[in-house]
């Protein structure tokens, strides 16, 4: 009995004492975070701190400023052609709307007739 009362008791001082810790830690990390303009020169230069932060969904507080990305899925076709209207070249869809571009890919040929359409109009 005695042995059961000593184990719960040091488990509640191990969580009070990791809980400190944790807090103390989240703190250095984001002081960390704030030297940096975005998440991605953070996550090159300290790439454990940056997943510690993501798991913990913690990088909106870091970076509340930083892109949002689209759910998986929405790149489909109807998108695509929607988000390629507001681009005059492959290039320019390209420089400016990576994922959209590369999601295109997938379509034969799509890209090619999104653009087509558009310099011969």
């Amino acid at each position: 009995m005695a042995g059961k009362k000593w184990s719960e008791q040091t488990k509640e001082s191990f969580t009070k004492k990791k809980g400190e810790k944790s807090e103390l830690i989240v703190k250095q990390y984001l002081e960390i975070a704030s030297k940096f303009e975005d998440a991605n020169m953070f996550r090159k230069q300290h790439n454990n701190i940056h997943t510690y932060l993501r798991q913990r969904g913690l990088l909106d507080v870091a970076f509340p400023n930083r892109k949002r990305y689209k759910p998986k899925g929405y790149w489909n076709l109807e998108n695509i052609t929607k988000e390629a209207k507001n681009y005059t070249s492959k290039k320019e869809f390209f420089d400016k709307c990576q994922v959209a571009f590369n999601k295109s890919l997938k379509y034969k040929g799509l890209i090619d007739e999104l653009f087509l359409r558009k310099n011969n109009q």
